[in-house]
């Protein structure tokens, strides 16, 4: 909270305290990507898929898709701020919260493009 990344919000239940994001995106320091603080945060945040999808996934209440697009990450970034913007818009305080991830990097097959959309619904 003091710096300013996120900010507490209503609808807590017992000792939950919500944040919502403040910061529209976070920009990494080259020291935290030496120390290797910066994959500290990355393996959280996998961490947590991983936590979900054992969690949730048997009672159809974990979704997860794939892309793969051609284009500059500063559009990705920008469509991400789209999103997060759209999403405070629409957000209900009345509804249990949403974890929603996103990853991107170069796709491991190098230049092939194969199979542009994988989607996995775990309720199918």
């Amino acid at each position: 909270m003091n710096a300013g990344l996120v900010e507490l919000v209503d609808g807590g239940r017992k000792r939950e305290k919500p944040y919502r994001a403040v910061a529209t995106h976070i920009r990494v320091a080259p020291e935290m990507i030496a120390t290797g603080a910066a994959n500290d945060a990355r393996e959280a945040m996998l961490d947590e898929v991983q936590r979900g999808w054992a969690n949730h996934a048997s009672s159809g209440r974990f979704r997860s898709a794939q892309l793969t697009v051609r284009m500059d990450p500063a559009h990705v970034r920008e469509l991400w701020q789209r999103f997060v913007e759209q999403s405070a818009e629409v957000e209900d305080p009345a509804l249990d919260p949403l974890l929603i991830t996103i990853f991107s990097h170069p796709h491991p097959s190098g230049g092939r493009r194969e199979d542009a959309t994988t989607a996995v619904d775990a309720a199918s």
